[in-house]
């Protein structure tokens, strides 16, 4: 892919996998409100991933909810997905 005349370097194999682990995961659901994914949650999912690669997992979910609040916001933009 080339953006502005520029070549962007390939995605690293831990970002992938890390990705992949968030998408299995899914939207977490607590009672009837969305909330971040536990790390109990995290572990049970991904037990090969070491504290700082299940930490980025649970900021990705914190970060998803955040921009759904924004997107509630008539002027504001929802995160894709």
């Amino acid at each position: 892919m080339q953006k502005g005349g520029w070549t962007l370097p390939p995605i690293p194999f831990e970002v992938e996998h890390i990705h992949e682990v968030y998408l299995d995961l899914g939207p977490c659901q607590e009672g009837m409100s969305l909330s971040k994914h536990p790390h109990s949650e995290i572990a049970l999912a991904a037990p090969w991933m070491d504290h700082r690669q299940r930490k980025l997992i649970r900021d990705m979910s914190a970060a998803y909810l955040e921009g759904r609040k924004i997107g509630e916001d008539p002027f504001g933009i929802p995160p894709a997905g």
